[in-house]
């Protein structure tokens, strides 16, 4: 990264390091400390702000413990404590205040690897401390993350645990493991329970369901390879939206959980029926360098030519085209962009699924992809870049910074590549949003992979931040893969 994270942070008009006079950066007392970001927000804005685009928006934010977020029937809670017990009463505690009197239909955790001794045992605990505020047929369900997202904060590289919470009248929820990632006939069961349950009246589900099913995966890399699970899924769910995440626990060499019930899976879903319109966003994190190429010669994952090219050759002239700061982007992030819809002209990086280069044949000089492209297919190399990445969720929320408060709940899972290791700082995304998005609920968090888009056509993204929306109005849905703005 070009002059490490400090003075990219500065690049970018902010600095990690900056505190507000007498702040202090709280470290395993469960306390998330916001002095410092109010401070900053109010004395420099950062030049990548809705401010004089929708309005400026500022919020003060006192110091506290687990502090919540809380919009109609949805909240999200986040406790940066080291001990898991405690964690756990804190953000129930505000959960459980936040919600009263509305029963709690679904609960997502998402918990550090610094809590991996009890992984295990998160779903009972979480029962156990909630058991007043849950719906006797409560989904408890969650995983490992490499850092967590609630109450719109983010907790990176120490201890962390979010949960969010939605009471969904009118909607049926049904869980359910995997076992065999290839085989996805739990899932097929929950989701015809789910329709029958709407079909059959069950009390509080609506008959006339506002947007399509949903369908919430979380993944555990180590256990179920996300080709085969893609594949089904585009299969067997053509009409479902599907929001997920791969699981980790800071990288692919830590280990990584899901979490449903004592007993471990390869994923673990929910399928959310009827109830309020649901709606998927995807934002991308990469600049396109370059022209858009076409494959002309492919062999399973093997791109042997592009336009004719052989493509060692073509990264070397791309190379020597860039300027210093790009070759450093070149050489620290290389993503290759694929396109997935064959019928449009124009190729935008947000209607590209982002791909990293496993390498280059020196013999050859063929380039190594992680999945088999297909012949005239188009690809764009791409770097990351953080003010790409800002853009592109600029324009993914610019809707929604329109009519702020049609959204009550987010659920976003942010790449590990984002955040601290892109910006600099902490919460730059989660800071978009909920500018955009004042009165929603958001919680989530930050993953090897983001596994979303529309039906039929969902994809395993890299450095995306995915949001699912909960909607409390009649609009259409919406859902789409964000173009960065010109």
């Amino acid at each position: 990264m070009m002059g490490g994270v400090g003075a990219l942070g500065k690049r970018l008009g902010c600095d990690a390091g900056r505190v507000a006079p007498g702040a202090q950066r709280s470290r395993g007392s469960g306390r998330v400390d916001r002095a410092a970001r109010a401070w900053e927000s109010a004395s420099a804005p950062m030049p990548w702000s809705w401010q004089g685009v929708f309005g400026a928006f500022a919020t003060g934010r006192s110091p506290g413990r687990a502090r919540v977020e809380v919009a109609m029937r949805y909240a999200a809670a986040i406790s940066d404590a080291s001990d898991l017990q405690r964690a756990i009463a804190e953000a129930c505690g505000e959960i459980q205040q936040a919600m009263a009197p509305e029963r709690i239909a679904l609960l997502i955790a998402a918990v550090t690897p610094h809590h991996a001794p009890r992984w295990s045992a998160l779903p009972q605990l979480l029962r156990a401390a909630l058991s007043v505020a849950l719906a006797d047929d409560a989904v408890v369900i969650g995983s490992s993350a490499p850092g967590v997202i609630g109450d719109g904060h983010e907790v990176e590289q120490r201890a962390g645990l979010s949960l969010w919470a939605a009471s969904l009248p009118g909607a049926a929820c049904r869980s359910f493991a995997i076992v065999d990632g290839g085989d996805l006939a739990p899932a097929r069961e929950a989701l015809a329970e789910a329709t029958a349950a709407l079909s059959a009246g069950d009390p509080g589900a609506s008959r006339t369901p506002a947007s399509p099913a949903t369908l919430l995966l979380f993944v555990d890399p180590s256990r179920c390879p996300s080709g085969p699970l893609l594949t089904s899924l585009r299969r067997e769910f053509p009409a479902v939206q599907v929001a997920g995440v791969l699981a980790g626990g800071g990288g692919f060499a830590q280990s990584s959980a899901v979490f449903l019930d004592d007993a471990p899976h390869s994923a673990v879903g929910v399928v959310i029926a009827g109830g309020t319109r649901r709606e998927v966003l995807i934002a991308q994190g990469c600049r396109p360098i370059g022209a858009p190429r076409l494959i002309t010669r492919c062999r399973n994952e093997m791109v042997e030519e592009l336009d004719g090219e052989r493509p060692v050759e073509v990264l070397r002239n791309l190379y020597e085209s860039l300027d210093g700061p790009a070759q450093i982007q070149f050489r620290n992030g290389l993503r290759v962009g694929l396109e997935q819809d064959p019928d449009r002209i124009r190729h935008d990086p947000g209607q590209m699924v982002m791909r990293p280069l496993r390498g280059v044949d020196a013999e050859t000089g063929a380039m190594l992809l992680p999945e088999a492209p297909h012949p005239w297919q188009v690809v764009q190399f791409h770097v990351r870049d953080a003010h790409a990445a800002h853009d592109a969720l600029v324009a993914t929320l610019a809707p929604e910074a329109a009519n702020p408060s049609r959204v009550k709940g987010v659920w976003m899972v942010s790449c590990i590549g984002r955040g601290l290791s892109l910006y600099g700082r902490p919460g730059h995304d989660t800071d978009l949003v909920r500018e955009a998005m004042p009165d929603a609920a958001i919680g989530g968090c930050f993953g090897l992979g983001e596994l979303g888009g529309e039906p039929s056509l969902v994809h395993l993204h890299s450095f995306a931040t995915l949001l699912l929306l909960f909607v409390e109005d009649e609009a259409a849905p919406r859902i789409v893969g964000a173009e960065p703005g010109p």
